[in-house]
C-alpha cells in the first residue's frame, strides 16, 4: 500500500490511544475494511451460504462473520483464502478486486 493511505495514520493513532491490548478494543472501521466486508458479504450471498455456516466452517461463531462483513473485524490471510475457496471464488481475481478497492480509498 502507498504511504498516503488514510488507514495507516488511523491505525497508528488507535494503537497510541488504546489503554490495553489490541484484543480488548475494536479497531476503528476504515473504508478499506468496510469495502472488503461488503465484497465478502456479496460473495457469501451469491454462494447461498449463511454467516453461521461460513463462521462454523472457519471455526468461529456467527458474530465473527457479522463483524467481518461490517468492517469491524479483521480477517487474516489464511482465513481469507479458506473463505474464498469455500465460496467458490477465484483466488487471483479476489486479490485483484480487493487490491483495487483498497487503492480506490487511498
Amino acid at each position: 500500500m502507498t504511504a498516503n493511505c488514510s488507514h495507516l495514520s488511523i491505525y497508528s493513532s488507535y494503537v497510541e490511544k488504546s489503554s490495553g491490548t489490541r484484543n480488548e478494543t475494536i479497531a476503528p472501521r476504515t473504508a478499506e475494511y468496510q469495502n472488503i466486508g461488503i465484497w465478502i458479504r456479496k460473495q457469501r450471498e451469491k454462494s447461498g451460504l449463511s454467516q453461521r455456516e461460513v463462521s462454523r466452517a472457519l471455526g468461529k461463531n456467527q458474530s465473527f462473520m457479522y463483524r467481518v462483513e461490517r468492517g469491524e473485524q479483521r480477517i487474516d490471510l489464511l482465513q481469507f483464502l479458506d473463505l474464498i475457496q469455500m465460496l467458490g471464488v477465484d483466488k487471483t481475481q479476489s486479490i485483484e478486486i480487493l487490491w483495487a478497492s483498497i487503492k480506490a480509498v487511498c
